[in-house]
């Protein structure tokens, strides 16, 4: 007997699903690629040369951010004794947060979890705290050794939290490019950079369907813009 021939709906259908998933798959390695781009292009060094600031022109501060009491310094607290609890010299690597989807400016800040990496010269190793809006805690440490100790931060200098952080991405075009781009994901890290002498924000505005992305680098200790780099025109 001989085989019937597959409709041809389910043709089109599997082919179409084919093409989709090709689709997709293209798409997340995209996201994943811009962040790693501009994760290394950040990437801090152990270096003595001195710090390359961009000429920034100032904008008139414009929006705030209403969402206050969770904040990148205020979860820092509860994470920072944990660290301690851990090991008595750990040090602050990293502080960090994300928003999958904000629609609008009165979204950006909303209470999310916060993320804190810290680094044990004694130990050599790493720990991963998170802390949840209601202060919940989950640590999470690396079980390999670290052989090329990780640059900290002197958290003495960290003086200007993410709110403001976000207000100053607002004001330099982070307000516009959400208005174009409802929907948007927005990533906050407190790190160093190379060639810069301490610690600062780097805000991160990527719309998943145009590819479209804004980052402002901002000083932690005095709130001034650093540099901004742009894939569109705002």
């Amino acid at each position: 007997m001989r085989p019937q021939p597959k409709p041809r709906l389910l043709q089109r259908l599997r082919r179409r699903d084919i093409i989709l998933l090709a689709g997709l798959s293209t798409f997340a390695c995209f996201v994943v690629i811009i962040v790693a781009l501009l994760i290394l292009r950040y990437q801090p060094i152990n270096s003595t040369t001195s710090a390359v600031v961009e000429t920034v022109p100032t904008v008139l501060p414009i929006h705030t951010v209403t969402f206050t009491q969770i904040t990148g310094l205020t979860q820092f607290q509860p994470a920072q004794t944990a660290s301690q609890d851990w090991a008595a010299d750990a040090q602050l690597i990293s502080a960090s947060a994300n928003w999958p989807g904000v629609l609008s400016v009165g979204q950006v800040g909303e209470p999310v979890e916060w993320s804190y990496r810290f680094y044990s010269p004694s130990l050599k190793r790493l720990l991963i705290t998170k802390v949840e809006p209601d202060n919940q805690l989950t640590n999470v440490e690396h079980i390999g050794k670290i052989t090329l100790p990780p640059p900290t931060l002197t958290t003495e200098s960290w003086l200007i939290d993410s709110s403001a952080a976000l207000a100053i991405w607002l004001d330099y075009g982070g307000a516009e490019l959400l208005r174009r781009n409802p929907g948007l994901e927005l990533l906050v890290q407190l790190r160093a950079i190379k060639d810069y002498p301490g610690p600062v924000w780097m805000v991160i505005g990527l719309d998943k369907r145009t590819q479209d992305i804004f980052v402002v680098v901002i000083d932690a200790a005095e709130g001034t813009v650093v540099s901004i780099d742009s894939s569109l025109e705002l």
